[in-house]
């Protein structure tokens, strides 16, 4: 599974490193997942390939700072919304910018809309049910009625290719997940001021903003997705240049933020965390048991080791010129039809 997946890199790091294995810890707050039948890595550093991983597979992440002799970063993955910690700072004030305060507070706030499609659509071919398997997903999203209306004949038609998903159950999944990606653009929130207990996967209520003062207790509460913090010497080295403004504050904390409970998908397809393409026909040496002179199954099927493959890297389960060196690969045969055609082993 893609936990299992990731776990190894990292420890394969810490064991190859000391000083990160002190400092860097790893915590999957997950449903139950999948075990894939098959996964490569191919043209992408270990850092791309975790996040390609984790983007497939729906997780979001963030880093929790634990405090103790050896500081360390843990990194969080997670699928529920609702499993992220509160700010240290749980209620936030929205106050005028002009105004003295004798608390950290927000001076800005604001709402931002875009048109996403309105149903995702996935087809994936599978030759032993000899079928193409069809799924899809709608928004949950409230665009208002011109909204609706405006994104109603927008829809995201991807054909994934063979076997992208190991029944009609997973492929539902993955047009679960792309829609709720594409939900998370339809509506977004940004803030910035002098607050300085938040954190990027961390919750907040908002108070006092005229635009939510007839929402719930539930309806103020975000969740940070991004943050950048600005900080300087409070005496600049010419006091002449010294502005008013955001460059006169000293410390300043600018954030994207999220409802909390909306889903946290990352978008991954028509991104550049998608899958890396092949560069071309490869080529590759075929492969089996030790001992074995033919190995195949009974669809005519081989396995293989690519020739860029390193060996050194998981000799036992991926690299070792022998059945584990890849999945069962369909062979083409000069002549094949419906009920004849030969093939050779």
């Amino acid at each position: 599974s893609v936990p299992d997946i990731v776990k190894q890199i990292l420890a394969e790091h810490q064991q190859a490193n000391p000083v990160f294995a002190r400092v860097q810890t790893l915590e999957f707050k997950t449903g139950p997942a999948s075990p894939r039948s098959y996964c490569l890595q191919y043209r992408e550093s270990d850092y791309d390939f975790i996040v390609r991983l984790l983007h497939e597979e729906g997780y979001a992440w963030r880093f929790d700072h634990v405090d103790g002799d050896t500081p360390q970063v843990q990194l969080v993955a997670f699928d529920d919304p609702y499993s992220l910690p509160p700010a240290s700072v749980e209620r936030v004030r929205f106050h005028r910018s002009d105004a003295t305060e004798a608390e950290d507070g927000l001076t800005e706030w604001n709402a931002q809309r875009q048109i996403v499609p309105a149903a995702v659509a996935l087809a994936s071919f599978d030759y032993q049910p000899v079928q193409t398997q069809h799924s899809g997903d709608d928004s949950r999203i409230d665009q208002g009625q011109n909204g609706k209306a405006l994104q109603s004949s927008l829809h995201d038609y991807d054909p994934q290719s063979l076997y992208y998903a190991g029944d009609a159950d997973q492929l539902s999944r993955y047009a679960q997940l792309r829609q709720q990606a594409h939900d998370l653009n339809a509506k977004q929130f940004s803030g910035g001021g002098s607050v300085r207990g938040l954190a990027a996967g961390q919750w907040f209520r908002l108070d006092e903003h005229p635009a939510h003062d007839g929402d719930s207790s539930e309806q103020r509460e975000f969740v940070v997705t991004r943050q950048t913090l600005s900080a300087r010497n409070n005496l600049p080295a010419d006091l002449k240049a010294f502005q008013d403004g955001k460059e006169a504050q000293p410390f300043r904390a600018d954030f994207d933020a999220q409802r909390r409970g909306v889903p946290l998908t990352p978008a991954y397809a028509h991104t550049e965390l998608a899958k890396p393409k092949s560069r071309g026909v490869q080529t590759a040496t075929v492969v089996g048991p030790q001992g074995e002179e033919v190995h195949t199954d009974q669809h005519g099927r081989i396995k293989v080791q690519f020739h860029w493959q390193r060996p050194d890297e998981h000799p036992s389960i991926g690299a070792g010129m022998d059945d584990k060196s890849s999945c069962w690969l369909r062979v083409v045969m000069p002549s094949a039809g419906a009920g004849w055609g030969h093939q050779f082993i």
